[in-house]
């Protein structure tokens, strides 16, 4: 943002890197999975005045151990996720797998990209050689 002072991150990263190892932590699906059953939280969905369902993003709900439904705030949960990612990182060097990120094997970017028909390509570098062309002309004239 414009007329703002950063935040000194990066300098205070390098400054306690001196004295301490640095774990730089992912934040990814801590969360919206829940770090004692294993499973995905849920959304909770309460009725307003007029009768319809919304969705509160900041409270999900789960199964709890007992079958009973729980409630829990979705920054708490990712505290004890990333609590749970730390714990299990210190013991054996590696992220537990439901916080890891999924390759994608089938990307339909590249495949397009690698599919391309190569008359469609000519005929887009051929028109940007007539413009080019045309605009060295007019610059000529």
């Amino acid at each position: 943002m414009r007329n703002f002072i950063s935040t000194p991150n990066n300098r205070m990263k390098i400054k306690l890197s001196t004295r301490f190892t640095i774990y730089m932590i992912d934040e990814y699906r801590t969360s919206l999975i829940n770090c004692k059953t294993g499973e995905e939280n849920e959304n909770l969905y309460l009725p307003d005045k007029q009768g319809t369902l919304r969705k509160i993003h900041s409270i999900l709900t789960y199964k709890m151990e007992n079958g009973r439904q729980g409630c829990i705030n979705r920054d708490k949960s990712a505290v004890n996720s990333m609590q749970y990612i730390t714990n299990y990182f210190l013991k054996t060097g590696e992220r537990p797998e439901i916080y890891k990120r999924q390759k994608k094997e089938n990307n339909k970017l590249k495949d397009t990209k690698n599919a391309a028909d190569p008359k469609t390509s000519t005929k887009s570098t051929n028109k940007n050689k007539k413009i080019k062309e045309e605009k060295i002309s007019k610059n000529k004239w």
